[in-house]
């Protein structure tokens, strides 16, 4: 894994951010598809010539202060510490979900305890096996029963700078 890829390492700081009064209505276009439960897109590529790390920081910090951060990672073209290097990716979200969703927890645990060399794995594999299953694994169980039942609340994967690993 490579823990200095979150949002909120040492590492990093101070992060790159959003100036106050900046960027507002591309965060608020994001929260409106992250809250829109009538969706069917499951992904959003924030794309452009700059600022796109500040949004992602500005917006990796909302969610976490909302409990609506699953898992976060900035790469780093020049990190010595694996920020560069897509092998840590999977390994650096599933710690995460793991941490931020506990319902996958259990999931995530068992996949490495059986198979403790997983991060050998094809990406594609370790990807199905370590943070789809389990996401899809958390969002069946059984939620507390209500008089009405609550609505999951969505929770966000951020991946930042692919284009430097």
């Amino acid at each position: 894994a490579a823990p200095g890829a979150s949002h909120d390492s040492r590492e990093r700081y101070p992060p790159m951010k959003c100036n106050p009064g900046t960027s507002e209505r591309i965060l608020d276009e994001i929260l409106a598809w992250l809250n829109d439960r009538n969706s069917n897109l499951h992904l959003m590529w924030l794309h452009g010539p700059a600022g796109t790390s500040a949004i992602a920081q500005s917006l990796a910090e909302m969610l976490s202060n909302d409990g609506l951060l699953a898992a976060s990672f900035f790469f780093h073209q020049t990190s010595d510490t694996g920020r560069n290097d897509e092998k840590r990716l999977i390994a650096t979200l599933a710690y995460q979900i793991a941490q931020n969703v506990p319902e996958t927890r259990p999931h995530i645990g068992r996949i490495i305890a059986n198979n403790p060399s997983i991060f050998d794995l094809s990406p594609e594999r370790q990807l199905r096996l370590l943070i789809v299953d389990p996401l899809r694994h958390a969002s069946d169980s059984p939620m507390p029963q209500e008089s009405e039942p609550p609505v999951r609340p969505t929770k966000l994967i951020i991946i930042d700078s692919l284009d430097q690993c």
